[in-house]
């Protein structure tokens, strides 16, 4: 038996997710993710690692010799992560149809047009138009286009708030969410954690997070408690937030005036950096806001830069009907068809893209 890495919880976001691993080949994977494995029948929490990232801490219990049962958080970004390194390109059981695993994935389904494509899909959009173009010379869309432009809606992309110590971080955060969600004051280093939150950007969804301002700390070895452990606490919140920059999709840096931070307040490579707390409308900066003086111009200012910045499409990215590929090896498998003459291998290749073909759900 080959390795199989099988989801056995429902897709989706939830709070634990369990994924089973075995098959010949099964502990040497999991042992290059891990220093130490547990024996058989035992169980042991470890650090899942890569390439000195880390993925997950997991609760692993094993059950044979190649056959292990993962306790994972129920992330779906944290869960994909781990079943690619794994050596598994899908969270479906092998053999999964297109139509079942849109189904899988309608839980997850964070709007109204990320619903509607995996409904489409779920109801034979994909096969159908497949089937349509079987015996075609010319004319096959490219179907890793599809699938980038629907990318985004059906797996939404991470987004930090990073910068230096009163940047208004925190204070974006709670007016992008809506609600009072992280605790904003002038005192620094009140942020020591990560607060994270789904919200909207037109048609999408991102994943926004909020994280530790930066500024130089110096610690002592000694335990002197109080506010050493405080600032030991902040420490720790800005190493989490310069690991949560660096596996984002994109980091917003908010700068304030005067920049602050000293060296600890230059903003990584790549990252959208946006003047904050920009108070009198008259000197803001051609990308600047304030959220206490502007805040509907300030968060629609911020959400053309940062769709901009993913790339996101513009207009609708829904199209009721047309066939969206799930995912890149799919979308790579079709491709890979059509590019072969009709006939041949182009059935068989297009049939392994597929899967079987169930009932669908009816239309409606």
């Amino acid at each position: 038996m080959s390795r199989l890495v099988e989801r056995l919880t429902p897709a989706g976001v939830g709070g634990v997710a369990v994924l089973a691993l075995r098959g010949a080949g099964s502990r040497a994977a999991l042992a290059a993710l891990t220093r130490s494995l547990p024996a058989v029948g035992g169980l042991r929490l470890c650090r899942l690692e890569q390439s000195g990232e880390l993925l997950d801490e997991a609760l692993i219990v094993r059950r044979g010799h190649e056959h292990f049962e993962l306790g994972l958080h129920g992330s779906p970004a944290v869960v994909a992560a781990v079943v690619f390194a794994l050596g598994g390109g899908d969270t479906q059981p092998p053999g999964a149809s297109i139509e079942e695993r849109a189904t899988a994935l309608l839980q997850g389904a964070g709007t109204d047009r990320a619903a509607r494509v995996l409904l489409d899909q779920a109801r034979g959009a994909l096969r159908r138009e497949v089937e349509a173009l079987r015996g075609a010379v010319g004319g096959v869309p490219c179907w890793a286009d599809r699938y980038a432009r629907a990318h985004a809606l059906l797996h939404p992309p991470t987004v930090v708030l990073a910068g230096p110590v009163n940047a208004g971080k925190s204070t974006l955060f709670n007016l992008w969410v809506g609600e009072r969600r992280a605790v904003t004051s002038d005192e620094e280093g009140t942020t020591r954690d990560a607060i994270v939150a789904r919200v909207s950007l037109g048609h999408h969804q991102i994943e926004l997070i909020d994280t530790a301002g930066e500024r130089g700390l110096e610690l002592s070895e000694r335990d002197l408690g109080g506010a050493q452990d405080a600032a030991a606490v902040e420490a720790l919140g800005q190493a989490l937030a310069c690991d949560l920059r660096e596996s984002a999709d994109l980091c917003v840096w908010l700068v304030p005036p005067g920049g602050g931070g000293g060296d600890r307040g230059l903003p990584p490579e790549g990252a959208l950096v946006i003047q904050s707390r920009c108070d009198v409308r008259e000197h803001w900066p051609e990308r600047g806001i304030s959220v206490l003086a502007a805040p509907e111009q300030s968060l629609a200012d911020v959400s053309a830069w940062v769709g901009e910045a993913l790339g996101l499409p513009e207009g609708d990215p829904w199209t009721p009907g047309v066939g969206v590929p799930l995912s890149l090896d799919m979308a790579i498998s079709l491709d890979a068809a059509f590019e072969a003459a009709p006939g041949g291998e182009r059935g068989p290749l297009l049939d392994f893209a597929l899967g079987p073909s169930p009932d669908p759900l009816p239309l409606p």
